[in-house]
């Protein structure tokens, strides 16, 4: 009899966290704006207009390697004039990492780029357990008086963000970061309610079920909570992938059933039906153990297929 799983640690992530961040932050930049810079979000609104801009730096040595930004923005907005911002958010998965001069070479090559347009940089720290992050430099001179440099960037740290801002919101960023969220509540509901961002977003099955992936890999969810959080969302209002597996199941077993005229034929169309809900699934990276609580399929119901 095999051992439960249920302390077990899920292997490594076959997904690059880092990577879907900056994707994440690529495909929802107006969310972007709104959840990493909420004070200029609230005095300035929605951008009218967006573009995610050229990420490599420009070369002065065709013979060496270049540098390449995370994911700068552009964002135009309509007040008394029209304003345009360059934020550049680079995403760093431990403080440790943050490297604020890197982070000002690449802010050098924006201010050349875009003279006339505000230049902002953001350092997301997606730590779950943060230290401290350099947050400005200064290059002093040998006589004093004025410095001859300073820089400084924005740091968000996403554990330093209440969740109570953003429950109950469609904010996609937020939704795929819930379980990091400052909040006197478990993982397990952290990622519900991240799982309830989402579906309320109205995002695409494959896109929720992407950034769901996302949501369990940096809140560290064991496989074991995983079922948990799913399990959750099966008894209450169920996340998009599974009311539309389901909807569809139940409406081609009765047409199944009707075609026969006979019980057996309802059974058999359910049956397939739920076979096929298993692999489209498993093609989402769900865990078998998910899959058989929904479905009732199990690994060897497909291997006989």
């Amino acid at each position: 009899m095999a051992k439960s799983p249920s302390n077990r640690k899920r292997p490594p992530s076959d997904i690059s966290v880092d990577q879907a961040i900056k994707d994440l932050i690529s495909d929802f930049p107006v969310d972007a704006w709104r959840f990493l810079l909420p004070d200029l979000a609230e005095k300035y609104g929605d951008p009218l207009t967006w573009e995610i801009l050229r990420s490599e730096t420009r070369k002065t040595d065709f013979r060496r390697k270049g540098f390449v930004m995370d994911v700068p923005i552009s964002y135009t907005f309509q007040g008394g004039e029209e304003v345009t911002m360059v934020v550049l958010f680079e995403h760093w998965s431990t403080s440790k990492s943050v490297d604020i001069l890197r982070t000002a070479r690449y802010v050098l090559d924006l201010m050349v780029r875009f003279p006339d347009h505000h230049i902002i940089p953001v350092a997301v720290v997606t730590d779950s357990e943060p230290g401290p992050v350099q947050e400005r430099i200064q290059l002093d001179h040998p006589l004093g008086g004025e410095p001859i440099l300073t820089f400084r960037h924005q740091v968000h740290k996403t554990v330093d963000q209440d969740l109570g801002l953003w429950r109950g919101k469609t904010n996609v960023i937020a939704g795929g970061l819930f379980t990091l969220l400052r909040g006197e509540i478990s993982k397990t509901q952290k990622a519900a309610l991240g799982m309830d961002c989402l579906e309320k977003a109205g995002l695409s099955v494959e896109d929720e079920a992407k950034i769901s992936t996302l949501l369990f890999r940096v809140g560290k969810l064991t496989e074991s909570e995983e079922r948990e959080v799913m399990a959750t969302r099966i008894k209450l209002p169920e996340a998009k992938i599974f009311t539309e597996l389901r909807a569809e199941g139940r409406a081609e077993g009765r047409a199944v059933g009707k075609a026969e005229g006979k019980a057996e034929g309802i059974a058999e169309g359910v049956r397939e039906k739920a076979l096929a809900d298993a692999r489209k699934m498993l093609e989402h990276g769900i865990a078998w153990a998910i899959i058989t609580d929904v479905t009732g399929i199990r690994p060897e119901d497909l291997s006989n297929q």
